[in-house]
């Protein structure tokens, strides 16, 4: 059996566990809320959805939502969650992307139309910047090869940022973040549109009484030095130039100047934001990272830990004028590295700038047992003073991150935590690690271990009978023979590390 069709079959395992039975236990352990500053729970609300397409090239914010959009949304998730919280748990909406492809006035209107919410309803409201990836509109900025990205020390530009969230994406070029035009241009919008048209209407809701209704602004929306759409290939050879290295002289440390690159571009935006009169308190990056324990099973595959986040790291969300934001959905590696990250900087207060109760490091996407309260828990009983929630109305009522985010068990734990009560979670260390997530989880591992195994020189001819077998026991619902069956190959191929 090649190792290609080690792979395969590994894959077919992890989607075929998905279909066995399988709630995990349930169980919870309480833990206290973190002090006297308000905490909300926001939903994220998509300017981008009427106006973006998934056609490669086209990724263009052309239009504004409808104002009757946001507002009926926001009506909507009131309704339904029936609840506004208190001064210490608010309710809330967060609207964006705002992005470089809409205009001054663009941007200065959708902030307009955001606080019109607070003021109508009553609930939190704040704003999430999207920094680098939607400016298809700003040709005046990313057709100068010295704005974007290049594959190599020989300034080729790169073809256009790949994203895939959850189909592959084309988008403009990846820009370099200390070129001087785009440090300008951040600097401007930052400090010359967002900042003050927050700040001023900030002031109209503490004439009122109501700043605290301002829940924030995220800047970014995962932020990260992307890869070359074309080719795949890592970026960053333009940042690198501007900090004075070359192919005759690279830096000794390439991850680390380009974390600093990213760092100082994240904090190049929220400065312009404090320095237009914005709390720093109140502003949050927000970056996505694979935990380190992923990057070991997988093998380690493209070189640097560093690398394979795209140079975003949890210590790359730390800055001296905002709070740190992840995107957090459930694994206990990336909750633990987070905490780890935190406790490293004196445990500020902090923000899940995006996440739901999704699992999206299993194949396919799954709802784990642990609800919507444990995920929850994991935020606001940390230190988190915001927690994004994405999913909300977001496709038909299939969609799994939206009955994630709306079903029953959700609700009722969106008004737990708005009434006051603790949140219950279970230890991070059982959490998403029994029944059918675990056996998932050491799966998703096994390709990583086979892959190391036999570039060792181990012969795969040991383990082809332990995988047929594994595979009868699957197809047969047997998991407690799965998990001895995985023991015995893990035993002559080698565990994970801890």
């Amino acid at each position: 059996m090649t190792p290609t069709s080690f792979a395969r079959r590994i894959g077919v395992l992890a989607s075929v566990l998905l279909l066995l039975s399988g709630a995990c236990g349930a169980g919870a352990a309480d833990a206290a809320n973190t002090g006297s500053e308000p905490q909300y729970l926001m939903f994220q609300l998509f300017t981008a959805s009427p106006a973006v397409t998934t056609e490669p090239g086209t990724h263009v914010l052309s239009k504004l939502p409808d104002p009757g959009f946001l507002d009926g949304e926001s009506k909507k998730i009131l309704d339904t969650v029936g609840e506004r919280g208190d001064s210490l748990h608010r309710l809330g909406v967060i609207v964006g992307p705002v992005a470089l492809d809409y205009t001054d006035a663009q941007m200065r209107t959708l902030i307009e139309r955001t606080f019109a919410i607070a003021s109508k309803y009553k609930i939190a409201v704040g704003l999430h910047i999207d920094d680098s990836k939607f400016w298809t509109n700003r040709r005046d900025l990313w057709s100068n090869p010295e704005n974007v990205e290049w594959l190599d020390w020989n300034r080729t530009p790169n073809t256009g940022q790949y994203l895939n969230w959850g189909e592959q994406w084309k988008l403009a070029p990846q820009a370099c973040f200390n070129s001087p035009a785009m440090l300008n241009e951040a600097r401007r919008i930052a400090g010359q549109v967002i900042g003050p048209a927050v700040a001023e209407q900030v002031a109209k809701l503490r004439k009122t009484g109501d700043e605290g209704l301002f829940g924030g602004v995220i800047v970014g929306w995962e932020t990260a030095i992307g890869r070359d759409f074309d080719t795949r290939r890592d970026l960053g050879y333009c940042a690198l130039t501007n900090l004075g290295f070359s192919q005759k002289e690279p830096p000794r440390d390439p991850d680390g100047a380009l974390e600093s690159v990213v760092q100082n571009w994240i904090e190049t935006w929220s400065k312009g934001l404090v320095d237009a009169g914005v709390g720093g308190e109140k502003i949050y990056s927000h970056i996505g990272f694979k935990s380190k324990k992923q990057f070991e099973e997988e093998g380690a595959k493209g070189g640097s830990y560093a690398r394979s986040v795209m140079y975003t790291p949890p210590s790359v969300a730390f800055g001296a004028t905002h709070r740190p934001g992840f995107s957090t959905y459930p694994d206990p590696n990336i909750f633990g590295d987070i905490y780890a990250a935190l406790n490293g900087q004196g445990n500020p207060p902090w923000a899940s700038s995006e996440g739901t109760n999704v699992d999206i490091q299993t194949a396919p996407f799954s709802i784990p047992s642990e609800g919507m309260q444990d995920y929850l828990a994991r935020m606001f009983n940390h230190g988190a003073t915001m927690a994004n929630v994405f999913g909300w109305d977001i496709g038909d009522r299939d969609n799994l991150f939206r009955r994630a985010t709306e079903n029953d068990e959700a609700l009722a734990a969106y008004r737990k935590f708005l009434e006051g009560a603790p949140l219950d979670e279970k230890p991070l260390a059982e959490s998403y690690q029994s029944g059918p997530s675990l056996l998932q989880r050491r799966l998703r591992a096994l390709q990583g271990l086979i892959e190391r195994f036999r570039r060792s020189g181990g012969d795969l001819y040991l383990i082809q009978p332990h995988m047929q077998q594994l595979e009868e026991d699957m197809k047969e619902g047997r998991l407690d023979a799965v998990s001895r069956e995985l023991d015995v190959i893990e035993a002559t191929i080698g565990r994970p590390g801890p």
